[in-house]
Order: C-alpha cells, then structure tokens, then sequence
C-alpha cells in the first residue's frame, strides 16, 4: 500500500515590493492641486462691483400692443424696439474676463450703474417704473395724433409719474386712475389740478384713485421737494385715455422704448402700413406731447437692430453721433419727435433730408 502523495505546498502572498518611481505623490503636487481648486470655485463664486453690458435682444411691437374699444389695421412688417443686456447681478471674476475678451461687450463698474446706497433690486424696479410712465407716454402721443385726445377723454386723471422724494412716490403709481381729490370727483387733468392747488396749505389731499380694478384711497402732503425747492404733492398728470390700451413690457425695463411703442400704437389705429413690409428698428424716451429723448447704450442697440435684419434705425437726435460711429449698413434716422419719425415713414418729411 503506497503512502498518500505528500500535501501541496504553497509559498505564503507576500507584498509585491515598491517599483522604481511610483512613490507616494510629492505633497507640493497635493498643495498645488488644492490651490487650483481654490482658484476655480472663487472664479465663479466671488462677486465683483461690475458688471457687463452688451447688445440685448429685440421685440416686435406690434404684437405687444392690445387695443380694446377701436379698430385696429395689420402691418405686414415689424417695428423692432431694441434693447441693452446687462448682467443681472455683480459679476465673477470668470465672468469678468470673459466680458473683457468679448470686443461686444462692455465692463460697467457698479458706482456707473448704481447710486450710492441703492440695490440692485431697487434699480430694476425703477426700471420697471420707467417703463409703465413710458407706455403712458407713448399711448398718449399716438392718440393725439390719430383723434381728438387730450380733449376727447374719459372721466378722471391719469397718473402719468411721480417725482422722487415726494410724498406721492410710492403711494400714487403710473396707470392710477384719480377719480375724486378730498371727495370730489374730477374729470379731468385740469380739474385734477385745481382741487389740488385749492386744497387747504398744512392739510393733507385725499386722492381716491383707481389701481386696475381696485380703488384706494390715499392721503398725501405737499413737501419741498422740487427741483427748484418748490412745495409740491409730487404727481403728473394726464387725461384718461378714451379706449384701453394695453402693453406687454416683454419684461424689458427703463423707458426707451417710447418711440416705438408710439409707431406701433399709431400704425395699428390707422389705415395703411407704416412698415411696407420692412423690418424697422429704433430707440428713444418720449414724452406725452411727442418730443424724443436721447438714451443710453445706443451703440448696444444699434449693433443688436442689424443683427435683427433692420433697414431703418430711428435714434435721437442727440444720440446720432455716437450711433453713427457705430459705422452700420442699415439707415440711421436722426429724429426730435414722434412727428419727425412718423413723417419719414409716410413721406412726409416736409422737405427735410434726414440720415445717411
């Protein structure tokens, strides 16, 4: 009987020994590394006092406007308001550089943007406040030239804006409707007026008022507050539109699109086209009796109107020089009033050569 085969033998697993050059990773590479990754999260988390401006998107106008109680004409082309893009908080130094390298791009340092002690949210809802005064303005200015406004009006007195630091800002808002002043009731901006300066000096006014479907009552004082020191309640006014006119602000702020909310407004309550099918740009403040503002940013605006395909470019007189040298293909149109514009989409220019 032969003896069992003896047991397999196995060497014990030791550890491979250490291969030349694999050691454990020099600690200036982990330092180097945590520094990089330091870096790259303050790039994108830590907040600058800039931020960057540059040529912002473009609207059609008409589509925006809502005429309620009067018939309207449809346009075959667009009237274009333009606008700025501005960064919508304090930028990163990532973004900063970005900003520096794009030749579209302009860096605007907070203190050229903000005034001392105001917000960045308080800024966008004095943007939001120019706007609502701007559609006041330009509605106003198209039915005076379209009808019989400001004589033919409904009842009461429209808001049209409020003068900063007196008592009506912030109480009274553009689009209020003032209907009686310490139990009266007015019919108009005139009337409005009276019962205001007829009210008892030391006393305060009692506006009742209409804020979209909501009345309100609202007790104000005259203060010094002018721009000459004059003691004042603080509000403008305006006659009541006599049809409803609504306009979607396609969450752009400020008030530059006055002008071409008043084209747009007037080519949809008249016969005929304004447009003739052609893609018309522009920017400018308006005021209620027609006259054009210069704004800032134009050379932002008319960059991101050609890049819209525009022919014509509508800019305030005094914004010319600095959109001229913009150098674009499509025409620029130097203008002082509503009038001036509407006469060079007409033909009716009176004579006058305007642009280039």
């Amino acid at each position: 009987m032969q003896p069992p085969p003896p047991p397999e033998y196995q060497m014990p697993m030791l550890p491979p020994p250490p291969s030349k050059g694999r050691g454990r990773r020099p600690i200036w590479l982990a330092i180097l590394g945590g520094l990089l990754v330091t870096a790259l999260f303050a790039s994108v988390t830590i907040r600058l006092p800039y931020f960057s401006e540059g040529p912002g998107p473009v609207h059609d106008v008409l589509p925006l406007i809502h005429i309620s109680g009067e018939k309207t004409y449809p346009a075959s082309g667009e009237l274009l308001l333009t606008t700025v893009s501005f960064s919508s908080e304090r930028l990163s130094p990532l973004l900063l550089l970005q900003a520096w390298l794009d030749p579209a791009t302009d860096v605007v340092a907070e203190s050229d943007f903000l005034i001392p002690g105001q917000t960045l949210e308080q800024q966008n809802e004095l943007a939001d406040y120019a706007m609502d005064s701007s559609q006041l303005d330009a509605t106003a200015t198209a039915l005076s030239a379209v009808g019989d406004y400001p004589k033919d009006h409904a009842p009461g007195a429209l808001v049209e804006s409020t003068f900063a630091g007196c008592d009506a800002s912030g109480k009274l808002f553009p689009g209020n409707v003032i209907s009686q002043i310490n139990g009266h009731v007015v019919d108009d901006r005139v009337e409005a007026s009276d019962r205001i300066d007829d009210s008892p000096r030391g006393k305060p006014i009692v506006f009742t008022a209409l804020a979209g479907s909501k009345e309100v009552e609202v007790r104000l004082r005259r203060t010094k507050c002018g721009p000459h020191g004059e003691t004042l309640v603080g509000v403008s006014l305006i006659n009541v539109f006599p049809i409803e006119v609504k306009i979607d602000s396609a969450g752009v702020g400020g008030p530059s699109a006055g002008l071409m909310f008043s084209l747009g407004i007037y080519d949809l309550l008249t016969p005929g086209d304004l447009t003739e099918g052609r893609i018309i740009a522009g920017t400018g403040v308006i005021g209620p009796e027609g006259a054009v503002y210069p704004i800032g940013g134009v050379e932002k605006k008319v960059a991101a109107a050609e890049d819209a395909g525009a022919e014509i470019f509508f800019v305030p007189k005094d914004n010319y020089e600095a959109a001229k040298a913009a150098e674009p293909e499509m025409k620029l149109v130097p203008v002082k009033s509503f009038d001036e514009a509407l006469g060079v989409l007409t033909g009716d220019t009176g004579g006058t050569q305007q642009g280039d």
